[in-house]
This record gives C-alpha cells, sequence and structure tokens, in this order.
C-alpha cells in the first residue's frame, strides 16, 4: 500500500526520507558529443542556435572550459567559457529543456568558476537577454551583477545585459 510504513520502521522514519536528486557529473566536452550539443543548441535558441563549425572553433580555442554534463549517463548540457590572462567570458551555456532546473546550469558554472579562480582569472563576464529574467536571476545567484545593456545584441535586434563577477 501506497504510504505504508516499511517492515521494521515507523511512520516517522519513512516521512524523514529524502530521496538523492540524480547526481550530475561535469566532463571535459569531447568531438563525439557534437551531435547531442547540436541537439541541445536547436532546442534552446532555435534560430540562434550555433553551428557545428563553430562548436569545432570553441572546441580548438577554448577546450579547457568546454563542458559537459551527464546525468545518467546522457549529456543534458554544455558550457562554453573562454579564458584570456585574467579574464574569462561565458560563450554559451545551454541545458536540455526536459532537465532545465535540475541543477546541471549550476554544476557547469560552478566547475567553471572554480577551475578559473585555480588558475587565478580575475573577472567572470558573459552577456544574457536582457528580457531573459530567470537567466539573469540564475546568474544573480552565482554572484554576477548587471552592467550594461546593448541594443539589438542579438540577431532578432533584441538588447543583451553584460553581467560580470569577481572571481
Amino acid at each position: 500500500m501506497a504510504g505504508a510504513a516499511g517492515p521494521g520502521e515507523s511512520s516517522e522514519r519513512r516521512y524523514s526520507r529524502e530521496v538523492a536528486a540524480p547526481r550530475i557529473e561535469v566532463r571535459p566536452y569531447l568531438p563525439a558529443h557534437l551531435g547531442r550539443i547540436l541537439s541541445i543548441e536547436r532546442a534552446c535558441f532555435a534560430g540562434e542556435a550555433y553551428t557545428g563549425e563553430l562548436f569545432r572553433h570553441f572546441y580548438e580555442a577554448c577546450s579547457d572550459l568546454f563542458l559537459t554534463a551527464f546525468r545518467d549517463g546522457r549529456i543534458v548540457g554544455y558550457s562554453i567559457t573562454c579564458a584570456r590572462g585574467h579574464s574569462a567570458e561565458i560563450v554559451s551555456i545551454a541545458v536540455d529543456p526536459t532537465h532545465q532546473r535540475d541543477g546541471a546550469g549550476s554544476a557547469l558554472l560552478a566547475y567553471s568558476i572554480n577551475r578559473l579562480r585555480r588558475s587565478h582569472c580575475q573577472e567572470l563576464h558573459l552577456m544574457v537577454r536582457a528580457s531573459d529574467r530567470g537567466a539573469i536571476g540564475f546568474y544573480r545567484g552565482f554572484g554576477f551583477v548587471a552592467g550594461e545593456t546593448v541594443d539589438a545584441y542579438y540577431r532578432d535586434g533584441a538588447a543583451g545585459l553584460r553581467m560580470e563577477r569577481a572571481i
């Protein structure tokens, strides 16, 4: 019967159990991941999706922080951060819409920040759609602050908001 305590369990113990969230594993991107990354990219960014050629460029230019998030052996997200000297930029971060708000984006961003900190990077910045309140809130939760707004930053004419944080 659903909700009944198991043998030797009190109902108090039954209700105090916590269900562990599926674990997110962050791994380096590999070229074999490209097909899945492109699927996630199209699902998240539709008409503004990066091409396979651009992902190959980022793999060559920023491979140290081109990361994939796995859950249960399946790629559920990716992030690309490019570092130059003491400054770094989050180029893109995306999580499969069916796995958003499950911790993959947070795992990718936290991993990147920790790696940047160890490499003595001092600042991290990004651009986000000025109208994307969810993404802005996500980044604020990681200590990013809003900077300038750039009109017509995106192909569709939408404004971009520059955000940054110290490492």
